[in-house]
């Protein structure tokens, strides 16, 4: 079983919701945490290295069977790893959220300033 990549893994630049790239960085955050590389982890739960830096980019989802070993390999219970993820989501959708109203706060102002200017004179 061991780097073996499941076929029921969804395609990469799939829509995944935004929980399937926070549990990519939650694995990421820990995987830096413990010192581990990606190879490491990825032979001690029996994945390729190429699939677990996909996962941890949010561009691959993962399934329970390695989501359990992942939860072995750092010695925690399955719902703290959710709940990291459950953090990195609720992050990332603040974060998000941020910069959209950013982007509309700079997109009303350019168009005030835009109906505020005078107005040029004919060459």
């Amino acid at each position: 079983m061991e780097n073996e990549t499941p076929a029921s893994a969804g395609k990469k630049g799939e829509g995944f919701p935004p929980e399937i790239a926070a549990f990519g960085q939650a694995l990421r955050l820990l995987r830096y945490e413990r010192k581990l590389s990606q190879k490491k982890l990825a032979k001690a739960v029996g994945m390729n290295r190429s699939y677990l830096s996909d996962v941890e980019r949010g561009l691959n989802s993962i399934s329970l069977q390695y989501i359990v070993r992942v939860a072995k390999v750092f010695d925690m219970k399955l719902s703290d790893l959710f709940l990291m993820m459950e953090q990195h989501a609720d992050e990332e959708n603040g974060r998000r959220l941020l910069y959209e109203l950013r982007m509309r706060r700079l997109n009303e102002e350019r168009e005030d300033r835009i109906l505020r200017a005078p107005p040029r004179p004919p060459r």
